[in-house]
Formats: structure tokens, C-alpha cells, sequence
């Protein structure tokens, strides 16, 4: 559980499976993939009469997704490493979407990591990827695989404010990352692991 979370009487397994996403299946995470926490069986059921389709990516999350951004992370352009897996159905529907022009999307900033690390495998391999990053996403940044992006709203100082300011200014958007968060205090939105979500087109 991240430290900001208050200790609760739950124990280990009741915290490990109720800190989760509703379809994770491997356990080798530090910390859930936040922004999918967002995602239920209704949502998805919503989204499929949209047509929307789903493919998943295996994020074993670290503890250095906690860890704030340093001078030397900007020097070597990389920060913490995670462990991920692309399955073959999400490398063919990655494959088949940027062949017809069609946007894809993202959930969470480890998500886009993890494809964005991979896209010259992506556009070549029919197979899974099973791989590792340590890719350090900042502006000014050019996406080549995710087009729309679903995000929690973050700590300051952290490497996933980053990937969401390169993002949004990838994008061209009319709003600063700051006017964003601006607008969410105002709001009274919730920050953080179990917070709001916010969609970036």
C-alpha cells in the first residue's frame, strides 16, 4: 500500500487482493497499476457496447514509482526499471489499429512506459513481448503508440507528472499540466491512488 494510505486493520491478503485491479492475474507487482483501479466489470461491459476493445498488459509494478524525479534521472534520460508483458492478442491489435489509422489508448503511465519503450518491437514482431524499461519519459516527447491516455492525478515531484506533461503538450493541448490540476483542487477532485481519473484526448 502506498505510505500516504492510512494503516488499516485488513491483512496482507485482504490489502494484496482488494489493492487491485479487477482483472490482474500475476503477482509480481510492488503497487497496483493505479489508473486501472478505475476499471470494473460494468465499466468494461459500458465500454464493449461502444464497440471499445480491451487487450491487457502485464505491469509489474516497482517501488520506484514512488521514488521522486533527481538531476541525475534527467543526465542518464532513465529512471527505475519495471518488468512487463505485452500478450500476442495486444501486439496484433496495436499492429492492426495503426495500419487502419484507428487511436489507441492507454491506461496509466506505466502502461504507456511500457508500450512507448517497445515501438519499433511493436511494429515489427508478431509475438509476445516480454521485456523490461527504464525509459524516462519527459517533454519534449514524441508518442508513438499511445494516442489518448487515462491517468489518476499524481504526486508532485514524481517521474508520472512527467509523462503526463510530455503527453498533454504531445498532444498540443490548450491546458498547462498545472491548469489541469488547478481546475481538480478547485474542483475538490481526489488525488492519488484511489482519486479521480482524468482522460487526455
Amino acid at each position: 500500500m502506498p505510505k500516504y494510505i492510512p494503516d488499516t486493520k485488513l491483512d496482507e491478503w485482504e490489502l494484496r487482493s482488494r489493492y487491485q485491479t479487477v482483472f490482474a492475474k500475476a503477482g509480481a507487482s510492488i503497487a497496483a497499476p493505479t489508473a486501472s483501479l478505475h476499471f470494473t466489470k460494468e465499466v468494461f461491459r459500458s465500454l464493449s457496447e461502444r464497440h471499445i476493445e480491451k487487450r491487457y498488459v502485464t505491469l509489474h509494478v516497482g517501488q520506484g514509482t514512488f521514488a521522486p524525479v533527481t538531476d541525475k534521472n534527467f543526465e542518464e534520460k532513465k529512471i527505475h526499471r519495471e518488468y512487463f508483458e505485452i500478450q500476442k492478442k495486444m501486439v496484433e491489435a496495436i499492429q492492426k489499429a495503426k495500419k487502419e489509422a484507428r487511436a489507441c489508448g492507454a491506461a496509466g503511465t506505466s502502461t504507456v512506459r511500457a508500450l512507448e519503450s517497445s515501438a519499433k518491437t511493436l511494429f515489427e514482431t508478431p509475438d509476445e513481448i516480454d521485456s523490461s524499461t527504464d525509459i524516462f519519459i519527459f517533454p519534449p516527447y514524441q508518442f508513438q503508440i499511445v494516442d489518448y491516455l487515462i491517468t489518476n492525478f499524481h504526486l508532485p515531484k514524481s517521474s508520472l507528472m512527467l509523462v503526463v506533461d510530455a503527453f498533454l503538450k504531445d498532444k498540443k493541448a490548450k491546458q498547462s499540466l498545472s491548469d489541469l490540476y488547478k481546475i481538480a483542487i478547485q474542483e475538490k477532485f481526489r488525488f492519488y491512488s484511489f482519486g479521480d481519473s482524468m482522460l487526455i484526448l
